[in-house]
């Protein structure tokens, strides 16, 4: 997690050095100059104790460690959260994603192939990578399909609208004796294969 955040956190330092301002991230503050802080509004999702979603709260923790100001904000999740994130007023959120099935187009087709006003792309829309999403999407030779995915991977980082900031690893169990069961690379579990002992 602390690598990841200290991605995210070196992607607002962007901000910084365009102020004209040092910052020390191992010290966790501005360096002699005297900046001002950068602060932001985070608007995260209310936390679901059953899936102890926490991340809000580390992504505070660890911005506010390398020095920046964060004022989080939550809603329920519907209408209010949601409709704030895809009506493109929350400065900075989180928003994730389980793919409905494997395949590049299903992930960051999802988010970068349409204009989203949550990605600012219905004002400033970013042609160059929905062209490339969209020729992906409908080619044929996997070599080529890659290709054009991988260029459109590294347009995306480029461009930046978001950051990576935790990937989540599901987890199922079975007693002794279940057989039969297929994994599914997108979490969406068939049982109609699985199988125990009789008696």
């Amino acid at each position: 997690m602390r690598r990841i955040v200290a991605g995210l956190v070196a992607g607002l330092l962007i901000v910084l050095s365009t102020q004209g301002c040092d910052f020390d991230v191992n010290s966790g503050g501005h360096a002699e100059n005297n900046c001002e802080p950068i602060t932001y509004d985070l608007t995260e999702p209310p936390s679901r104790a059953d899936v102890g979603m926490k991340s809000g709260e580390d992504f505070v923790d660890k911005s506010c460690d390398a020095g920046f100001k964060v004022t989080p904000k939550s809603a329920p999740w519907r209408p209010d959260y949601l409709g704030t994130v895809d009506e493109g007023k929350a400065q900075v959120y989180l928003l994730g994603w389980t793919g409905d099935f494997g395949d590049a187009d299903n992930f960051v087709g999802t988010f970068f192939q349409s204009p989203q006003k949550s990605w600012g792309t219905i004002a400033k829309p970013n042609k160059e990578i929905t062209d490339l999403l969209d020729k992906a999407e409908s080619e044929t030779d996997i070599a080529k399909r890659t290709t054009l995915y991988q260029d459109a991977n590294r347009k995306i980082m480029d461009w930046l609208p978001g950051v990576p900031y935790a990937h989540s690893q599901p987890a199922l169990a079975f007693k002794a004796g279940i057989t039969g069961y297929e994994p599914s690379p997108v979490s969406l579990e068939s049982f109609a294969t699985v199988s125990k002992p009789s008696g």
